[in-house]
């Protein structure tokens, strides 16, 4: 079984670099498995399409604005593709693709037989989406449930997840501070 765990988000943008910022963190912080890879996409989601075509098994992190709970889970089936109209795909073609979510490149991927895998998207209510903000606490405090998921969904897919989870909570906690993000962003982008 070949399966992703796929962080989106701009790391610059307050509470939309959570799943990128997560993501980044588990690649440090949680065993290597032959069959699992851990993808930090940042804001290049269209992009997805190039990292899924060979996996069985997908899961994004990522936040969204318009969610009612704190954190949701969502399955992209076929069941739920057997019920999209011809109408639904002309509307989706007219979409920018600046406007592309993971999840509709995913629900295209799925139509057009690119991608046959299972896919979940675990998303985060945003808080703060603002040009040179840190991430929110709010969104901070919902690692252990976003991990938590991120377990479930694999342990249901016979993979079993190690990492130091002490170890992501501390990264995570120090990308409330803006001044923190800007130098580690530095430091990935020149190496040093």
């Amino acid at each position: 079984m070949k399966i992703a765990i796929i962080g989106i988000g701009n790391k610059i943008m307050g509470d939309d670099g959570f799943g990128a910022f997560l993501v980044s963190s588990m690649i440090k912080n949680c065993e290597k498995n032959q069959c699992l890879d851990f993808i930090d996409l940042e804001i290049r989601s269209i992009e997805l399409i190039n990292y899924i075509e060979d996996k069985d098994l997908i899961v994004i992190i990522d936040v969204a604005k318009e969610i009612e709970k704190i954190v949701e889970v969502y399955e992209v089936n076929n069941e739920q593709l057997s019920k999209v109209k011809l109408s639904d795909l002309i509307e989706l073609s007219n979409i920018n693709i600046h406007e592309l979510t993971a999840i509709t490149t995913i629900i295209l991927a799925k139509l057009t037989k690119y991608f046959n895998g299972k896919a979940y998207a675990i998303l985060v209510k945003a808080k703060n989406l603002s040009h040179g903000k840190p991430l929110s606490k709010e969104v901070v405090t919902t690692i252990p449930i976003v991990l938590d998921y991120v377990r479930a969904i694999l342990r249901k897919h016979g993979v079993n997840l190690r990492c130091r989870y002490t170890e992501i909570l501390k990264e995570m906690w120090n990308y409330c501070d803006i001044e923190k993000i800007i130098q580690d962003l530095r430091i990935s982008k020149h190496g040093t």
